[in-house]
C-alpha cells in the first residue's frame, strides 16, 4: 500500500503533464510501463497467493501439473522462485503493452494506468493468479490475431488450448467467437437495454442466483470448484457493493453502444464486440475473481478509447468520472474491506505491506 498508492499517483500525474503525444508515447508511458514492471517483479511476500505458488514451485510431484502442465513446464525454467516472479510479471507487462502502445490514445494514458493500478482484476490480479496472468498472454495473442488481424479461427483455437494449459478459465474463450456473431446480429442500443437490466438485477440478488446456476452447471464436473466460485460470486461480487460498482460503468457503456449504434468503423466493432463479452459476464457476476476483467477490460478500455474523442466535454465527464469513481473505491475497497474480510485469516502475502526480494536475501 505505502508504495502502490504513490506509484498511482505518479503514473497518472505523468501521463496528465503537458507534453505532446509523442513524447508522451515514446518517453511517458514506456516509463510508467517499465516503473509498474520493476513494482511486479521484485516483490516479495506480495500478493495473495505469494506463498500457495512458492509451495508449489518447491514440490516436485506438484510441478508435474496434471491439469495445467504448461504453467509447470513454464515454472521448471527457473532455478529459484524469484525468477519465475520476474519473468512472469516481464512476460505479462509486455502483453499489456503492445495494447496500449497500439490502440489507447497519449491522451487517455492517465485514464488507463488508474484502471490498471485500481481495479483489482488487473495489477492486483497479475500478482496474484500467475497463471491466469500467463494465460493473459496467450490469450493476448490469439485475441488479437483472430479479431484484429483476422487470422484463421484455428490459431485463435489452438491458443485457446495453449492458454488453458495454463489456467483452465482460459477454456471459456472458446465461445467468443459464437456469442460475438450473435452480438453483431443485436443492435448496439438493445444490447445496452440488456445491460441495464442485468446492472438492475444485481440489486435484487437476481444476478446471484443466474450466477450460481451457471457456476454449478459448467463447472459440475470439477472442471473449476463450483462452490468455491459460487460462493465467492454470492459474497463479495454479488451484493450490494457489486451492484453498486457494477452500475457505475453503465455511463460508459452507454457511450460504447451509442457510438456503436452511429458508426461503420471496423476496427472499433473488434472491440466493441469484446467490451460487450466482458460486460455481459461482469454484469452476471461470472468475473470469477477478477479473472475474466484481467482477460478483457483492456478492450472495454479500448473501446471507450476510441469513443471519446468524437464525444463533447460533457458527455467525456459523464463517461469517464464513474470509472474515476470506480478506480478510488475499488482501491479502498480492496486494501480495507476485502483484506478484513475474506483474508483476515491469511495475513501473509497481501498487499498491504511491499517488500522486495533485496529486503529479503537470501533469495527464495
Amino acid at each position: 500500500m505505502q508504495v502502490h498508492i504513490p506509484l498511482v499517483i505518479v503514473c497518472v500525474v505523468l501521463c496528465l503533464l503537458p507534453f505532446n503525444s509523442k513524447w508522451k508515447k515514446v518517453l511517458i508511458m514506456p516509463l510508467c510501463m517499465l516503473m509498474i514492471t520493476v513494482y511486479m517483479a521484485i516483490r516479495y511476500d506480495y500478493g495473495l497467493d505469494f506463498w500457495a505458488y512458492y509451495n508449489g514451485f518447491t514440490k516436485e510431484d506438484h510441478r508435474t501439473g496434471a491439469t495445467e502442465p504448461l504453467f509447470f513446464l513454464f515454472s521448471s525454467l527457473f532455478p529459484k522462485y524469484y525468477m519465475l516472479i520476474a519473468a512472469s510479471s516481464i512476460l505479462m507487462m509486455c502483453a499489456v503493452y503492445s495494447w496500449v502502445k497500439k490502440y489507447i490514445a497519449p491522451e487517455y494514458y492517465a485514464l488507463f494506468f488508474m484502471c490498471f493500478m485500481c481495479i483489482p482484476g488487473m495489477c492486483f490480479t497479475m500478482m496474484t493468479a500467475i497463471r491466469t496472468g500467463m494465460a493473459f498472454v496467450v490469450l493476448s495473442w490469439g485475441l488479437f490475431a483472430y479479431y484484429i488481424k483476422k487470422s484463421n479461427i484455428g490459431l485463435f483455437f489452438l491458443t485457446i488450448i495453449i492458454a488453458t494449459l495454463f489456467h483452465n478459465s482460459a477454456f471459456l474463450f472458446i465461445a467468443v467467437p459464437l456469442i460475438g456473431a450473435l452480438i453483431m446480429r443485436i443492435k448496439p442500443m438493445i444490447i445496452f437495454i440488456i445491460f441495464l437490466v442485468f446492472s438492475i438485477f444485481s440489486f435484487t440478488g437476481v444476478t446471484q442466483s443466474i450466477s450460481n446456476f451457471l457456476f454449478s452447471q459448467l463447472f459440475s464436473v470439477g472442471f473449476i470448484d463450483a462452490d468455491y466460485y459460487s460462493n465467492y460470486a454470492t459474497k463479495y461480487v454479488s451484493n450490494i457493493n457489486g451492484a453498486i460498482l457494477r452500475s457505475t460503468l453503465i455511463f460508459p457503456m452507454f457511450f460504447i453502444c451509442l457510438y456503436a449504434n452511429r458508426t461503420k468503423d471496423k476496427a472499433f466493432f473488434k472491440f466493441y464486440v469484446l467490451s460487450v463479452v466482458y460486460m455481459m459476464i461482469y454484469s452476471l457476476s461470472l468475473d470469477i475473481d477478477y479473472r475474466f476483467t484481467l482477460y478483457m477490460f483492456v478492450f472495454f478500455i479500448i473501446a471507450l478509447n476510441i469513443c471519446l474523442p468524437k464525444m463533447n466535454i460533457v458527455s467525456k465527464l459523464i463517461a469517464v468520472l464513474p470509472i474515476i469513481v470506480l478506480c478510488i473505491f475499488q482501491l479502498y475497497s480492496y486494501f480495507n474491506l476485502m483484506q478484513d474480510e475474506l483474508f483476515g485469516d491469511y495475513s501473509e502475502g497481501n498487499f498491504l505491506i511491499y517488500e522486495t526480494i533485496f529486503d529479503n536475501l537470501p533469495l527464495i
